[in-house]
């Protein structure tokens, strides 16, 4: 089974990408599962992050690193733009 994964990109600071798990539950609150370089994974608030970033171009240098990370860590990924009602 594949997870689906968002890529973002900051919009402000080093304009790092992040990568959000809208299908997997980050904490008790309702936030979603993320993952970046530095901090690796993490409780995310989707909206919040969605307002704060850009879509990230999936063929860019930094996204292509960070989804063979998450690839290498055993992740069967199905990439998409936007959540949708499932997840």
């Amino acid at each position: 089974m594949k997870t689906t994964v968002i890529y973002r990109r900051y919009k402000s600071g080093n304009k790092s990408v992040v990568a959000l798990f809208p299908a997997i539950e980050g904490d008790c609150s309702g936030g979603c599962l993320s993952y970046e370089h530095v901090g690796q994974h993490g409780a995310a608030n989707y909206n919040h992050v969605v307002a704060i970033t850009t879509p990230a171009d999936a063929q860019s240098a930094d996204v292509i690193e960070l989804h063979n990370e998450l690839i290498g860590i055993g992740y069967k990924l199905r990439i998409a733009k936007r959540r949708n009602r499932k997840g």
